[in-house]
């Protein structure tokens, strides 16, 4: 029993040891280090500032019944910053499909998702001018506005791909209606766009 006796006590203190131990570490402070790495580890990174260009295809669907819905080609450079996606200047060019009008937009582009983090949806806004050719041997240099909504495709680290569904208004101020020509209140497009950028 003495012999028995001798062999528990070391034990049982030989736990208690590493009893005291394991709460001296607490689990609580095991728990918050190992959130602490994972949070560091998965935490999105702030949108940095850097140079970012992109391009894009579309086509527009005239809503103003002036047989003008065009396919056409673009691309921009700028900047992003924090919560801007992108800013910066672009050029598109557009060709209608029904004519043999071409309008060449110049514009400002401004892109947000409100966040300093990428998110799925973002705005999409653009103003400038439109230098236009249009049938007849016309030639204008037109307002050009377009405002929308874009939704991210596919991401990376330093590459995107989007869809933008936006109203586009081009301000022409004449246009013909058969063969004759009358004074023209403006031109609205539905343009949907797929781009990307880097």
């Amino acid at each position: 029993m003495n012999r028995l006796k001798r062999l528990i006590i070391p034990l049982i203190a030989l736990i208690t040891t590493i009893s005291g131990q394991s709460w001296a570490s607490s689990p609580s402070d095991t728990t918050s280090t190992t959130l602490s790495n994972e949070a560091t580890t998965i935490a999105p990174q702030e949108r940095p500032l850097r140079f970012t260009w992109g391009a894009d295809i579309g086509a527009s669907v005239d809503m103003t019944g002036h047989d003008m819905s065009a396919l056409g080609i673009g691309a921009m450079f700028g900047m992003e910053w924090k919560w801007i996606r992108f800013i910066g200047v672009g050029a598109e060019a557009d060709v209608m499909v029904s004519n043999s009008s071409r309008t060449f937009p110049l514009s400002l582009i401004f892109r947000t998702d409100f966040s300093q983090h990428r998110r799925l949806l973002f705005m999409d806004l653009r103003g400038g001018v439109a230098p236009s050719y249009l049938d007849h041997d016309r030639q204008e240099t037109v307002p050009y506005l377009s405002g929308g909504m874009g939704i991210t495709l596919a991401a990376g680290h330093k590459f995107s791909s989007h869809l933008t569904l936006s109203y586009t208004y081009l301000g022409q101020k004449e246009c013909y209606n058969g063969d004759y020509l009358r004074d023209c209140p403006g031109i609205g497009f539905i343009q949907l766009r797929l781009g990307i950028a880097f």
